[in-house]
């Protein structure tokens, strides 16, 4: 009925009040019928966002807490836990003084696992705490009885800083990290006018050092982008009285 009206209207004009009040009243009922139609439809798809957001919520919420699990389970590993006491057994006969950090740092890797595992998320600054505590457990494990000249990485760094731009376009990186049987200090190259020139004082005397020391020598590298050079870690003999009598890190 409402058609047929609004289709006279539309052929014969609006030559009455009556045709006049019909069409107001359907089209205030189309609008109303459309505007309803289209509230249901928004209504849909908030829903479906809301059930979508609320399922991978719990996705992210069950996958944090398999991976803090898991992680709570590596770091109870008897193997973990055997290898820090015998590390800290060391530290407290050779260096005491590190021995209560090794225990401060090790006991803040167990609260943080604890304690993090019915959040989801968790501050950059917290994760960042809970890595160096981490690192500094394995970093201290495995350098307990190895060696190289007092200053040689501070003067690899002092080298780097020298020979290179440094500024807030160009900030410079250095990397130490140990590989295998060495230190390897790596900065980013971008280098001054001035360095082309460069003696290489700093490394020369590097070289000296460990030329009293051992028969292995540092390398040194370049690529372009990057200059790395690598300090030979070595071991005190524990039987010789004087600290020039050292011997070569074995290869893991």
């Amino acid at each position: 009925m409402e058609m047929f009206t609004i289709s006279q209207v539309i052929l014969y004009g609006f030559d009455t009040p009556l045709k006049i009040l019909l069409f107001k009243q359907n089209l205030l009922l189309a609008l109303m019928i459309a505007l309803c139609m289209n509230t249901v439809h928004i209504g849909m798809i908030l829903f479906h966002r809301w059930t979508a957001a609320h399922t991978e919520a719990e996705e992210l919420k069950r996958s944090g807490l398999e991976a803090q699990n898991t992680a709570l389970k590596q770091q109870i590993d008897p193997h973990f836990l055997f290898n820090s006491l015998n590390t800290l057994t060391a530290l407290i006969e050779e260096e005491p003084h590190n021995a209560v950090r090794f225990v401060q740092q090790l006991s803040n890797v167990y609260r943080y696992v604890l304690q993090s595992k019915n959040h989801v998320t968790i501050s950059l600054a917290e994760e960042l705490a809970f890595v160096r505590a981490y690192a500094f457990l394995h970093e201290l494990r495995s350098s307990l009885n190895l060696h190289l000249p007092p200053l040689a990485i501070q003067l690899c760094i002092e080298n780097a800083v020298k020979h290179n731009i440094v500024s807030r376009q160009k900030p410079l990186l250095i990397n130490i990290a140990v590989k295998n049987d060495a230190v390897c200090v790596e900065n980013t190259l971008q280098c001054k006018k001035h360095s082309q020139d460069s003696t290489r004082v700093g490394l020369s005397h590097i070289r000296h050092r460990y030329s009293l020391l051992t028969d292995r020598q540092i390398q040194i590298s370049e690529n372009g982008q990057t200059f790395a050079v690598e300090l030979p870690l070595l071991t005190v003999a524990s039987e010789a009285h004087n600290p020039l009598l050292v011997s070569v890190v074995e290869h893991a």
